[in-house]
């Protein structure tokens, strides 16, 4: 269980610490993170023991008010984007954009039937607040805003208050040292006393106001852990009891009639300091509070985007406006031009043009239609629409975002552990300083008391542990929220670190680096087939499948209005595809790992050939690509295949091969054919996918996923930077390294399984810092394993969550924006640091009185002004972040599109026929589409190579015989002939030769 509490009155990296340890003292308790830039604690333990009143008992009593916020489940933190997906850009679909075409789908939706009337009825009851999870987040957040904005104006209430008094007071104090004009009575000797009693008035009431500072380092100082408001309290202090010291001895002096004496100790009575040290600390104060406001300034924003009511649609189609929290799944709300949608849904009428910057940072608008999702704090720009509800507010993606960033503002990176060490120290060390430096200074240099007790307090108000406990939370605060604005969730603060030192980003393939959303090209099918038949059965048992392959063939199903198929026992096979019973058989689909072992050595035979002959110079590559250019809109035997030349030399060496004795030559070519397509698809950087029935391949259908635009930019900016790229996918070898050159990615694995990419990943991390960007199942092993792993927002639930960083839109391109960010974050957190130690390691000896010997004495109310500037400085650099700009994309269009590719369906032409009967070895005897027949006859008697002669000799002499050659290792002979030469003059030929006739086919 994890319990939230807020708590108040923490001002450095000390009272963190305090908390913390307060809060680890309490049963039940497992971990604490505590937020001193939002005054937030998040305690993570036990369900039986945690006990929450104890935890606020506990850490009220330590010095700091605590109040629990809510409760939740630690499961809870699992990160879900449901059905997210980045959408098209109006600007990228044909039509839209264009203020012509909005008003017509104005008109649209009018003649729907929607009226885009505002004049709606007020629900009866409205509930004020949310009640659950997000909900309570954002509630809370809202809450502590508004607090926030109290503190803020009541701080500055008393700083102007502070002010009227010390001013005045300064100005009387240092008058003489600077010859500034004062009344009369000021230098009248009667008056003495009444003038330093009067600047003590002056002094007390900024002592009230800013009692808080004595009254938590007095606390601080009861738990044996002092702060920065210890070494305020004690220095303001010291100053005030000096003061009331010096103006006890006054008093004494007039009343001795040492009017001399009284005057020359009434110089440096000190009530000045104490006043102006709780004023000029209260105004860096004020000034930090105000940069700590705009550091959370991204997370407010993504809590404004959140309405409190909405239109609803009821019944008998009226318009009621409801609370947020009171619709329910399945309702139907109003979406009004200019208005933020509600809640997470789907349009069911009408047409709106959606602002979702705020979610995904994608700057162009959206144009949704009817059952197209939109986003709850996405903008309706134009249109109007009514949307069914499909998520509540407690689960919409904006308030899973909200949780999100505010859970990773809540954690801390390893270098925080560092200024923690420190600053844990720093205050003890501080007051041993001060107090050294007021010893040495009263016995050692023998000087005054005044100067002894000035260089003492200087030391102590110099001293901040602020800037200290500052450097790092701010920037990682900041950082988050700026990358959450950009449409890169970070989940924990370590993230960033561990980001910067990357130096290797294994990437995906599919649906990472290409779109994902890959389209049939083209479909080579046996002459016997029927294509919608083939197409149909191939549909039918992809269906089965969620893989981007599967959803691209079932969507084209669809659009052609394929009837699909019942089919049994239809079962996913590991990262190679699928497979089903039909008509009595097994039958797989999927990449060439899906064939029978023998198919496949036999066509591994095939490819290996077809690549020698056209990769190995005798064909030039590019133009064997090109040869296959048109296979789209011919069939090969129409066009020439690029292996005509040579196919009956290949054939007539695989078919000696082991690999490929077991099949004939009519099968044998089939194979062949088919390996010269998935070559050519390879080499085009397509996919090839085998449809076979464990004897033969039936069928091949190409598909092609397009690159993203920003992923060549992504590849090319991350090298300019020195970080390697490399590439896993489970595609073959040929397509993927294809991919890879057009990227600029020289390191490939392909084929993979999801076991290797985490072994790879594994294995890489293990080298140098390596960070995996993926979005499917299958790379959820390896999100897991890397440094850092990196999610697309489109990709799977199970992807996202178990990743470090969500990629929202979905843009490679925010994988570079996402490490120049970690790499700003790192360098900000470092020089807060050196600042934060070079001024105390400068200030305190300067404090101390190093410099006296010049004539530089540092005064306390000057040490306090370099105090509270210190935090400012470092919080002011900390919002520099704010101002990150991201990795642009150098093209007009920066949203990745997929392009349409247009599909024919052509069967591959064959000198015999390959029957799609399944069986061992069945053959068909006709083939209605060829005029030349092959023929393979199995002759038995043949003893040396006059046999092989007559054989010869008798076929040769047949009419309609074209070709044939008799081998008499294989005891057969393989013929052309045309169609009319029978089987029973063929056998007669050569039992008139002499010789058995065992087989024909």
């Amino acid at each position: 269980m994890q319990m939230k509490f807020n708590v108040a009155s923490m001002s450095c990296a000390a009272c963190s610490a305090r908390v913390e340890k307060a809060a680890r003292s309490c049963r039940g308790v497992d971990d604490v993170a505590v937020n001193l830039l939002k005054g937030t604690m998040l305690i993570t333990g036990s369900n039986t023991d945690l006990d929450q009143q104890e935890v606020c008992r506990v850490v009220t009593d330590a010095g700091y008010p605590t109040q629990f916020q809510g409760a939740r489940e630690s499961s809870a933190q699992s990160f879900s984007l449901t059905n997210y997906k980045p959408s098209t850009s109006a600007y990228d679909q044909a039509g839209a954009g264009d203020a012509s075409s909005n008003a017509a789908c104005c008109g649209a939706v009018n003649t729907a039937g929607l009226s885009c009337s505002t004049g709606v009825q007020e629900s009866a009851a409205l509930p004020q607040t949310g009640t659950q999870n997000a909900r309570n987040a954002s509630s809370a957040s809202n809450s502590s805003s508004a607090d926030a904005a109290r503190q803020l104006h009541q701080q500055r209430t008393h700083l102007i208050i502070s002010a009227l008094f010390s001013i005045p007071l300064l100005y009387i104090c240092l008058s003489h040292l600077f010859f500034l004009p004062l009344p009369p009575a000021f230098y009248d000797p009667a008056f003495v006393g009444i003038i330093c009693f009067a600047q003590f008035l002056c002094a007390l009431p900024v002592v009230i106001l800013n009692w808080h500072f004595f009254e938590r380092g007095w606390k601080a100082c009861l738990h044996k852990s002092p702060t920065m408001d210890t070494l305020v309290a004690l220095g303001a202090g010291s100053a005030l009891i000096y003061g009331l010291y010096t103006l006890f001895v006054v008093l004494w002096y007039l009343g001795s009639q040492h009017i001399d004496l009284a005057l020359h100790r009434s110089h440096a009575i000190y009530f000045e300091s104490a006043a102006m040290i709780l004023t000029l600390v209260s105004l860096g104060k004020y000034f930090e509070a105000r940069a700590k406001a705009k550091t959370t300034s991204a997370l407010n924003s993504l809590i404004a985007l959140a309405p409190t009511y909405a239109t609803r649609i009821l019944d008998d189609g009226t318009q009621q406006k409801c609370a947020v929290d009171q619709l329910q799944v399945g309702q139907t709300i109003a979406v009004f031009p200019g208005e933020t949608i509600a809640l997470d849904g789907v349009i069911v009428q009408g047409f709106a043009t959606c602002d979702e910057s705020a979610l995904t940072g994608e700057s162009l608008p959206v144009d949704k239609k009817q059952d197209d999702e939109v986003l709850a704090g996405s903008m309706c720009v134009s249109g109007f629409a009514h949307m069914r509800i499909q998520k509540t507010s407690n689960d919409t993606l904006l308030a899973r975002i909200i949780e999100l960033v505010d859970d990773a503002t809540s954690t801390k990176a390893p270098i925080q552990h560092f200024a923690d060490t420190v600053s844990k120290y720093f205050v003890p060390f501080v007051l041993a300083v001060s107090l050294i430096t007021f010893l040495v200074w009263l016995v050692i240099v023998r000087a005054s008391l005044d100067t002894a007790f000035v260089h003492a307090v200087s030391v102590l108000v110099i001293s901040c542990p602020c800037a200290l406990g500052l450097a790092t939370p701010t920037a990682l605060m900041v950082a988050t929220g700026r990358g959450a604005k950009l449409g890169i969730l970070i989940k924990n603060a370590e993230i960033l670190q561990r980001a910067s030192d990357i130096r290797e980003i294994v990437f995906d393939k599919t649906g990472t680096l290409t779109t994902g959303n890959p389209s049939v090209c083209a479909l080579y099918h046996l002459p016997s087939e029927t294509p919608r038949d083939v197409f149909s059965l191939i549909a039918s048992m992809e269906q089965a499948s969620n893989h981007p392959l599967a959803r691209a063939i079932v969507s084209y199903a669809q659009e052609h209005d394929i009837e699909l198929q019942q089919l049994n026992d239809v079962a996913v096979l590991e990262s190679s595809g699928v497979q089903a019973s039909y008509q009595g058989s097994v039958i797989r689909l999927g990449n060439k790992f899906t064939l029978s072992d023998s198919l496949q050595r036999a066509f591994d035979s095939a490819f290996d050939a077809v690549e020698r002959r056209c990769g190995n110079g005798e064909t030039n590559t590019e133009h064997a690509v090109d040869a296959f250019q048109d296979v789209l809109s011919a069939s090969l035997v129409a066009k020439q295949s690029i292996m005509d030349d040579h196919r009956s030399e290949i054939l007539a060496q695989i078919q000696h091969e082991p690999a490929c004795v077991d099949y004939d030559i009519c099968q044998l070519e089939a194979i062949l054919v088919f390996a010269e397509c998935a070559w050519s698809l390879a080499h085009k950087g397509q996919t090839a996918l085998f449809l076979s029935d464990g004897v033969s391949i039936r069928c091949v259908i190409a598909l092609s996923d397009t690159l993203k635009p920003s992923s060549v930019q992504a590849v090319q900016l991350l090298s300019s930077n020195h970080v390697h790229c490399s590439m896993l996918t489970g595609d073959n070898e040929t397509t993927a390294r294809v991919i890879a050159r057009e990227l600029g990615i020289a390191t490939v694995q392909a084929q993979v399984s999801p076991v290797e990419k985490d072994a790879y990943v594994k294995r890489v991390s293990a080298q140098q810092p390596c960070a995996f960007v993926g979005d499917g199942i299958n790379d959820a092993a390896a999100l897991a394993r890397a440094d850092v792993g990196i999610a697309l927002g489109a990709g799977k639930n199970i992807a996202i969550e178990s990743a470090d960083a969500v990629l929202m839109n979905s843009s490679v391109l925010d994988v570079v924006t996402l490490l120049s960010l970690s790499h700003a974050t790192m360098r900000i957190i470092k020089q807060n640091l050196f600042w934060a130690l070079f001024y105390n390691a400068l200030c305190i000896p300067v404090a101390a009185g190093v410099l006296s010997g010049i004539g530089f004495v540092l005064n306390p109310m000057v040490a306090a002004a370099a105090m509270s500037m210190s935090s400012v400085c470092v919080v002011s650099n900390a919002l520099r972040l704010r101002r990150f700009k991201p990795a642009r994309s150098t093209s007009n269009n920066t949203r990745d599109t997929m392009q349409r590719v247009d599909v024919h369906i052509e069967p591959i032409a064959l000198s015999c026929v390959v029957s799609t009967t399944t069986g061992a070895h069945k053959r068909a005897n006709h083939n209605e589409r060829s005029t030349i027949m092959q023929k393979t006859i199995g002759i038995e008697g043949m003893m040396c190579g006059h046999c092989v002669a007559h054989v010869t000799k008798a076929l040769e002499a047949l009419d309609g015989v074209t070709k044939v050659e008799v081998s008499l290792e294989h005891k057969n002979a393989q013929i052309e002939c045309s169609a009319n030469v029978s089987d029973d003059t063929l056998r007669g030929a050569i039992v008139e030769a002499g010789y058995e006739v065992t087989s024909l086919s």
